[in-house]
């Protein structure tokens, strides 16, 4: 089994009002040459996804609950690999995210890493209020292949350490997450089954 899947699935999702470009040239700015992270709670007229794209992931019953940009300057690599956790209780049961990157020509790579079995002794939170784990890739073991996103709404594990690997492009990658609940990541791959390419 993958720790990733690609998925048939719309991604003309921002609002009319919503400038990308503008966005883009605002995060590209000297102050953002660290990672950044931009969180969308998706209610209703939230000025960034549209209603009507909002509407069709509800009529596929796949209903996100939050959008997470992540921005990375090129050539720019973080070597740590980390987990997404629950931000209220901080298990390790927010196991999947939808993911898919503004730059058709991204070649960056998703990579993958068994979990330790002490990870619960790393759990810290973000700026926004994300919980996770991390570790240095060089003590965690790689498992499974390697995935380039791009601009292909893939679905991801992120109940296992991962982490992306640059190239020369910078990345800016939505992540959509779910209040869908699973206990596993089989379980996972099974309800997104009618949504693979």
């Amino acid at each position: 089994m993958e720790n990733f899947y690609r998925l048939n699935i719309d991604t003309n999702c921002f609002t009319k009002q919503f400038n990308l470009d503008n966005f883009i040239k605002k995060i590209r700015t000297p102050k953002f040459k660290v990672p950044t992270l931009h969180n969308f709670p998706l209610e209703k007229d939230n000025g960034v996804i549209s209603n009507d794209w909002l509407d069709y992931m509800h009529d596929i019953q796949l209903p996100p609950k939050n959008l997470i940009m992540f921005y990375r300057q090129e050539n720019y690599q973080h070597f740590g690999a980390h987990i997404d956790l629950d931000n209220t209780t901080g298990k390790n049961d927010r196991i999947f995210a939808l993911n898919w990157t503004i730059d058709p020509n991204d070649q960056s790579e998703m990579a993958w890493y068994e979990l330790p079995y002490d990870w619960e002794d790393k759990v810290v939170y973000t700026e926004i209020g994300s919980a996770y784990a991390e570790w240095p890739i060089n003590n965690l073991k790689e498992t499974g292949n390697r995935c380039t996103i791009a601009d292909h709404p893939t679905l991801v594990r992120t109940d296992l350490p991962h982490t992306v690997f640059m190239k020369n492009n910078y990345r800016l990658s939505l992540s959509f997450r779910f209040d869908l609940k699973f206990d596993n990541w089989n379980d996972v791959v099974e309800y997104f089954k009618p949504y693979f390419i």
